[in-house]
């Protein structure tokens, strides 16, 4: 549904040098959950979501969700 946040996690992470299981371990979210959500496996909970935008200081879910991160 939100490819874009999947594109988005992705490059986050890679610009932060960050495994998954690393940046679970930041945001206290499992490591299968944030696999699942970067490859789309997994409905996304407001809760994980909020989190993920507070780590990446990303002030609107929206542009997490559906615009391209530059």
């Amino acid at each position: 549904m939100f490819e874009q946040f999947q594109t988005n996690l992705r490059i986050l992470r890679d610009r932060k040098k960050l495994s998954i299981y690393k940046l679970s371990k930041e945001v206290d979210i499992s490591k299968n959950c944030l696999r699942a959500m970067q490859y789309g496996f997994s409905e996304h909970k407001a809760s994980q979501l909020i989190k993920l935008c507070d780590y990446f200081q990303i002030k609107d879910i929206r542009e997490f969700l559906t615009k391209e991160i530059a």
